[in-house]
């Protein structure tokens, strides 16, 4: 019934659950081998685009040094741009799929501006203080 959009006060309704906290437990366990099932599914295919990519690299790398190191511009120097691009490229696909950028921090820089009786304007991390 989950699956059809039922709410859990429907199916505890229907099914005459206590509640539809119940309704949510039972229903959650009922989902729980599908769950794991998805979730080792996801791994497997994690660790097949990482030995893919993998392959990818050495693949760019193999390139870069064919090309010898590119002392004068020729089709050589082209070549060897294009392979660390790609290097950097699958690199940059490897970090996102293991999770390993680490999100941007920000500064705010702004202030807020309240009145409350009289004007108040506070930067964010003066807030924080109060």
């Amino acid at each position: 019934m989950a699956v059809d959009g039922y709410t859990y006060q429907q199916i505890a309704d229907r099914l005459g659950y206590n509640s539809p906290q119940a309704a949510h437990k039972d229903v959650k366990a009922g989902l729980a081998p599908a769950i794991k099932a998805r979730q080792e599914a996801a791994e497997e295919l994690i660790e097949v685009q990482i030995s893919r990519l993998e392959q990818l690299y050495r693949d760019a790398r193999a390139i870069f040094a064919e090309y010898g190191d590119g002392d004068e511009y020729s089709d050589k120097v082209d070549q060897r741009l294009a392979a660390m691009d790609r290097m950097l490229k699958v690199g940059e696909s490897l970090r996102k799929l293991v999770g390993a950028d680490a999100p941007a921090k920000t500064e705010s820089k702004t202030t807020i501006d309240a009145t409350v009786g009289y004007h108040v304007a506070v930067a964010p991390e003066e807030l924080d203080a109060l």
